[in-house]
């Protein structure tokens, strides 16, 4: 009685979004058509997969998240279904933290000049430019190696040595993403950016 109506609520503002999301994306996109979906059934299956997870978090990072993936596999641009489903449950499992670390290693000097941080490293580890780019993270070391280890257990990093190894400028700024990891965060990007990286709507 006292969790219903929270849940109730949560399930509606979830399919909202998504259904305002997918008419936006009817209205940009010449060849697609949301009503098509109704019998696509790996369509239907990830939505029913993504909103499980929705509905269990009041994030709404994670929200945006779920809800960029699921418009790729409406556009039919993401990968195969066994992929789609084990990247799904990647998003169920890992935190904000575990996706921003991803973004932030794909392409670490980019990011830094993209925020402004000015670096003049000269040896140093992972870490420092995790700090710089995330400040509240100063301190946490315990919270954002256990972070860097799961991702590196599923695959999606390059090891997590990097992070307190010194290494020269170069290597401080250099990409750590696996493949997998890249595939992954394209799946979870907005259709918008993926275009900018080069794909056609």
């Amino acid at each position: 009685m006292v969790l219903a109506p929270s849940v109730a609520r949560r399930r509606d503002e979830w399919f909202k979004e998504l259904a305002g999301a997918l008419e936006q994306l009817e209205d940009k996109v010449e060849s697609f058509h949301v009503a098509d979906l109704c019998g696509d059934e790996v369509f239907v299956s990830a939505v029913i997969e993504a909103s499980k997870t929705a509905i269990g978090t009041h994030r709404q990072e994670k929200h945006e998240v779920l809800r960029n993936a699921l418009l790729n596999i409406a556009l039919k641009r993401s990968t195969d279904e066994d992929q789609q489903q084990i990247f799904l449950r990647y998003i169920a499992e890992l935190t904000i933290w575990h996706i921003r670390f991803l973004v932030l290693f794909q392409a670490p000097g980019e990011m830094l000049a993209a925020k402004g941080i000015k670096t003049n490293y000269y040896i140093g580890g992972g870490a420092q430019v995790l700090e710089d780019y995330y400040p509240e993270l100063n301190g946490k070391r315990e919270f954002y190696d256990q972070i860097s280890a799961d991702l590196n257990a599923r695959g999606l990093l390059s090891g997590n040595s990097f992070l307190h190894t010194s290494m020269s400028a170069q290597g401080m700024v250099s990409k750590r993403t696996t493949p997998l990891a890249d595939t992954f965060l394209a799946f979870i990007r907005t259709p918008a950016e993926l275009a900018e990286a080069g794909k056609q709507v």
